[in-house]
């Protein structure tokens, strides 16, 4: 007896297949395509922000004032990021790391220091270039100058003292000469020439040959 034999034949439908295939191109297209701004933004450079420009106020301290550090220009980044800045304290050159605001007490100051404000903008990933300015610690200078007439040929100055009681004495101006010294708060010219107008001013000194500014003129 002859045997029957059967096969299964598996049918492929390719426009299935084909379907399927177009589906899954089309997503990961898709999902590239929404993944590139990201990608993009990640791979973008940054740049720092710009120096930004210090003053130090006063530019004549002395052992009376604060020392400020003002930023007159400040830093712009840009990106448009928003900026902070750091502080950093120096004195005769050695970094006061303790210090870290814009502003900083009389206390820490003597005279003939010489104190430097640095200044560094950061946009949260990249820093500028630091800004910085400096000033020397000054004797108080003597103020209320009074100058009386004695004769055509002498006058009599006094004025109040300086606030630093390191000073030693004063030096008496004449026209921006030095004219005098005196260890008080008072001292004479008698070497004018009658019908001639000068101008006066005195300025501190101590035993270590710092000098303060001078006073107002008279």
């Amino acid at each position: 007896m002859k045997k029957e034999m059967h096969f299964a034949v598996a049918t492929l439908n390719i426009g299935s297949v084909s379907h399927q295939l177009c589906r899954g191109i089309l997503a990961t297209i898709l999902l590239t395509a929404l993944m590139l701004p990201s990608a993009c933004h990640e791979s973008k450079s940054n740049h720092p922000p710009s120096t930004p420009t210090i003053v130090l106020f006063p530019t004549s301290p002395t052992t009376s004032d604060n020392l400020i550090c003002e930023i007159t220009t400040p830093s712009i980044d840009p990106e448009g990021d928003e900026v902070t800045y750091s502080y950093q304290w120096y004195k005769d050159d050695e970094l006061q790391s303790e210090l870290t605001e814009g502003i900083i007490s009389a206390e820490y100051t003597a005279i003939g220091e010489t104190w430097r404000c640095v200044v560094i903008a950061s946009d949260g990933i990249t820093s500028s270039s630091s800004g910085s300015d400096g000033v020397t610690i000054n004797l108080s200078p003597p103020t209320n100058l009074q100058v009386e007439a004695i004769t055509s040929t002498q006058i009599d100055l006094t004025w109040a003292a300086s606030a630093d009681s390191s000073v030693v004495g004063y030096n008496v101006y004449r026209d921006s000469v030095l004219s005098a010294t005196s260890s008080s708060t008072s001292a004479s010219d008698s070497s004018l020439v009658p019908s001639t107008t000068y101008l006066y001013a005195v300025s501190a000194y101590d035993s270590h040959g710092h000098e303060s500014e001078p006073s107002a003129s008279i």
